[in-house]
């Protein structure tokens, strides 16, 4: 109801520029019948918060050809201080990059050493610009870990924020994200990113939103389970999941579990909480639907 509701209200009102988190737009996508909306008085779509699937923004490039799609990518600690701008529909599912940093701020792709990393390579990616905070109020041993000054160019150093995120540089410039530094898990000896698995799932055609959860295990490392929200009307299983999931990762990659859910539990600025999320999945039965609803 509330994707229906939001997508007819801004048809109705003729809004002409839409400023949303990636996780709404995709719900109005899959749930809010654009399609049947008028959308010729949009000029510009801002999506931020989480990835945007290349899908969806191919899908939402049709139903409207004249607007501009602009990706934001920040932190809470540094604010908003990169852009992707989606100029052409997406050739393929790759991820679509964080973008190049805006006028005033550097990225810097680091390895553990926090040494720069050769453009290709992934690395931490690490952000300094006008906007960095001074600190975390009362947490000085935090602030000693996530702010520090590195060292561009001999002799010349800039106070970064150490983001967690995963990233490779283009040739062009553009940043890609490619996972977490705390979502990187051991699985039988493998290092595992979830972003990558969650990722395979999403490429699914009745997939709208995929999370993958580790869980500790002696013998393996981590346990993997998925939770995946899927398309209304559109009819799937686990195995069917599983099966597509192989094709892309590694067998060891191929979570455990998958489960289909109506919705996901959100933090306040709209991302999935994933301590919820684990709570509800270790204490509930397995469920064993083959449908969206």
């Amino acid at each position: 109801v509330f994707p229906t509701a939001v997508a007819k209200s801004w048809s109705e009102q003729r809004l002409t520029i839409w400023y949303v988190m990636s996780s709404i737009l995709t719900s109005m996508l899959n749930r809010g019948n654009l399609a049947a909306c008028d959308l010729s008085s949009l000029r510009l779509v801002v999506f931020c918060g989480e990835a945007f699937p290349a899908k969806h923004l191919r899908q939402l490039m049709k139903l409207a050809p004249q607007a501009r799609f602009v990706g934001l990518y920040g932190r809470t600690e540094t604010k908003v201080n990169m852009m992707y701008e989606g100029r052409s529909l997406p050739e393929d599912d790759a991820p679509l990059p964080l973008g190049k940093p805006c006028a005033g701020f550097r990225a810097l792709v680091l390895d553990e050493s926090e040494r720069p990393v050769r453009d290709g390579e992934v690395g931490e990616l690490w952000l300094s610009g006008p906007t960095l905070m001074r600190g975390y109020w009362g947490l000085p041993e935090l602030t000693a870990q996530t702010l520090k000054s590195i060292e561009v160019d001999p002799g010349v150093s800039l106070l970064a924020c150490r983001t967690g995120d995963l990233v490779k540089r283009h040739e062009d410039g553009n940043l890609e994200f490619r996972g977490r530094v705390d979502h990187q898990v051991k699985v039988r000896g493998h290092r595992v990113e979830l972003g990558e698995i969650e990722f395979a799932l999403t490429l699914h055609a009745a997939v709208e939103r995929a999370v993958v959860l580790a869980l500790p295990q002696e013998d393996v490392g981590h346990r993997l389970k998925a939770a995946v929200i899927v398309k209304p009307g559109v009819a799937t299983d686990e195995i069917a999941l599983k099966r597509h999931c192989a094709t892309t990762p590694p067998p060891y990659m191929v979570p455990e579990t998958i489960e289909l859910h109506s919705s996901l539990p959100l933090t306040s600025n709209g991302k999935v909480d994933r301590p919820v999320l684990l709570r509800q999945m270790t204490s509930a039965s397995p469920r064993t639907a083959k449908t969206g609803r």
